[in-house]
């Protein structure tokens, strides 16, 4: 449910990884899918490395049931966070249920500047590899996540989340790759790259979805943050809601008290449960104009 911030209260953070998390790269995978092996995966797409973490949920080993999975990007950053906050929610939470795939860059060179960005602007000569990005995820990685892991491979089943320039990147996916996932976190989206040209330029068609099943989009700033942030965010969400109808079911929300720095986690959370299980995203209408 997208629901409105009522307390303050912090989820624990700290990069704890239990023994239920696994951090591995996916270089090598055997023909069923059973393992993974090395540290890291170069994508043929965009050349770069990549370090992939994995988070099960408790009770895979015992059980034969599928998982959603949600990719994470900036997984460096925010994965252990990430999985800390998901293992607190109340047991029976569907959005508790899921595998967690972070993507990193580990020790090699950070390019999330080129990865998660649409347009080469002034003063960032890398970016505009968001193309490329999304093939790797595509054709190289979600593949071999699904092959060893028992996994919800559709559309309904993915998700991705990210902050900031990942927030930027998660808009694309819902643009462009919403054949391939069905629900979107996008974070602070940095929807001020390129003058704002991504929000008015940018072509939306979301023809192929069904009304029966919609795509799931939640966005969220904080009042913290530049007033650009909240501005463009709501800009985007409406301009989602406008072309999509019932073909999308869009939540934004304004998280007071909280900055660029200090959201993320918080509003990762409650995005999960907007756009999980039954009655999803049914506070939906909530973004006034501006």
């Amino acid at each position: 449910m997208c629901r409105e911030w009522l307390s303050p209260r912090s989820f624990k953070g700290g990069l704890v990884l239990a023994s239920a998390l696994l951090a591995f790269a996916v270089v090598d995978i055997s023909a069923s899918g059973a393992g993974m092996d090395g540290r890291t995966l170069v994508s043929r797409h965009t050349r770069h490395s990549y370090r992939v973490y994995v988070h099960l949920p408790e009770g895979y080993g015992g059980s034969n049931r599928r998982y959603d999975v949600l990719y994470l990007l900036d997984g460096d950053k925010y994965f252990g966070e990430v999985v800390e906050t998901v293992k607190e929610l109340p047991d029976g939470s569907p959005e508790k249920d899921i595998i967690i795939v972070g993507i990193g860059y580990g020790k090699g060179p950070n390019h999330r500047k080129r990865d998660y960005t649409p347009v080469r602007v002034p003063g960032f000569p890398t970016g505009g590899g968001v193309r490329k990005f999304y093939r790797f995820i595509r054709t190289e990685l979600a593949p071999r996540v699904e092959r060893a892991y028992r996994t919800n491979a559709k559309r309904a089943g993915r998700l991705i989340a990210g902050h900031s320039l990942g927030g930027i990147a998660v808009c694309y996916g819902l643009m462009y790759h919403h054949d391939f996932f069905g629900r979107f976190i996008a974070i602070s989206p940095s929807l001020w790259w390129g003058d704002g040209v991504f929000i008015n330029r940018y072509k939306m068609d979301f023809s192929g979805i069904s009304d029966n099943a919609p795509l799931g989009y939640f966005s969220a700033s904080g009042s913290l943050e530049d007033p650009s942030m909240d501005t463009l965010a709501r800009r985007f969400d409406r301009r989602v809601r406008r072309k999509a109808g019932g073909r999308v079911t869009a939540c934004y929300k304004l998280f007071d008290g909280r900055g660029h720095d200090d959201l993320f986690v918080r509003a990762l959370a409650e995005g999960l449960g907007a756009v999980s299980g039954p009655g999803a995203m049914v506070i939906s209408e909530q973004t006034p104009d501006r």
